[in-house]
């Protein structure tokens, strides 16, 4: 008697539960809403409004007489994923000190900034150079440029990170180093 209540159970179990699936509509719209004006999208990933010559060739070749070096010719991989990456050190003995790693797709398509230095916190060096890296990243945008320097030199000692512009700029203490990358 157990066995054949049990398989009368299954197969009118099984057939009412295939009954019941076939027939029930699910709730809701049978297409997906829209996506809003200001979904991310692919340019989002970078630096509004900077470009590469701003960083490398205006402020490190030109004005502080640093050399750039194309890091993807070596082989090297990319934090950001960019195509491509420029190491510039300074010339002279501070070569081994400090350094500005530039990530990018194109001119215009910077994904990532990091400033190293690897003197102490304190030092007059390291808040020059954050100041100065985040005051470069809004040449472009002019009513930027005082706060994001201000920021850089005040927090080159500290373990922070603040969005300007579009851009969120990260101070760590260990490594000693200010990272930029887009604000999506």
């Amino acid at each position: 008697m157990a066995v054949a209540l049990g398989c009368g159970g299954l197969v009118g179990g099984g057939g009412g539960a295939l009954t019941a699936a076939g027939s029930v509509q699910p709730d809701g719209p049978s297409t997906p809403p829209a996506l809003p004006s200001q979904f991310p999208d692919a340019s989002d990933r970078y630096l509004p409004a900077v470009k590469v010559s701003d960083i490398a060739d205006t402020w490190l070749k030109k004005a502080n007489k640093w050399a750039c070096e194309d890091q993807n010719e070596s082989g090297e991989h990319t934090i950001s994923g960019a195509d491509h990456t420029l190491e510039c050190t300074p010339t002279d003995d501070l070569k081994y000190d400090v350094s500005v790693r530039i990530e990018h797709d194109g001119e215009d398509q910077v994904r990532y900034v990091n400033a190293s230095c690897s003197f102490k916190p304190g030092s007059r060096m390291c808040h020059t150079l954050f100041a100065t890296l985040a005051d470069v990243l809004f040449l472009n945008r002019p009513e930027l440029r005082k706060e994001a320097m201000v920021w850089g030199d005040k927090h080159a000692d500290s373990d922070e990170t603040t969005t300007i512009g579009g851009i969120r700029m990260s101070a760590n203490l260990s490594p000693h180093e200010l990272t930029c990358v887009a604000d999506a």
